[in-house]
């Protein structure tokens, strides 16, 4: 996670507390540190397997699960999700379906980046995001 977005992370979580939260698309648990202060039970999921473990080992999250995060079930009682620079990575129309899955989720947080890294080549970057789906 790049430093202008954990600033913008701990800012948004600042002063805030809940019971269950989920880190979709986790990666290695960049956010996990920024994020634990504030949960009581923190779940990271990703898709890959050497991700995943180096997550575990960082140790931030209560849960870690090995799953594709378009067709992972959040526990009904979560009241926090995370997609931090994971969207971008997803078509279009599966980071849609997600939209809409999350819309029974009290608290949402996604972040996308306003511009390629310089280390991000565009055909890793499947779909162009604007400011409007997310406010449909």
């Amino acid at each position: 996670m790049i430093l202008a977005t954990r600033k913008v992370l701990k800012a948004l979580l600042e002063g805030r507390h809940f019971w269950i939260g989920v880190d979709l698309g986790c990666g290695i648990g960049s956010a996990g540190r920024t994020l634990r202060p504030h949960f009581g039970w923190l779940i990271g999921v990703d898709r890959n397997f050497e991700r995943v473990e180096v997550a575990k080992r960082r140790g931030h999250y209560d849960e870690m699960v090995l799953a594709d995060l378009r067709e992972y079930q959040w526990p009904y009682d979560t009241e926090a999700i995370f997609l931090m620079d994971v969207i971008e990575h997803l078509d279009y129309n599966d980071g849609v379906r997600i939209l809409e899955r999350l819309s029974s989720v009290p608290f949402v947080v996604i972040s996308t980046p306003s511009k390629f890294h310089e280390f991000v080549t565009s055909n890793m970057h499947k779909s162009i995001w604007d400011e409007g789906v997310f406010r449909q």
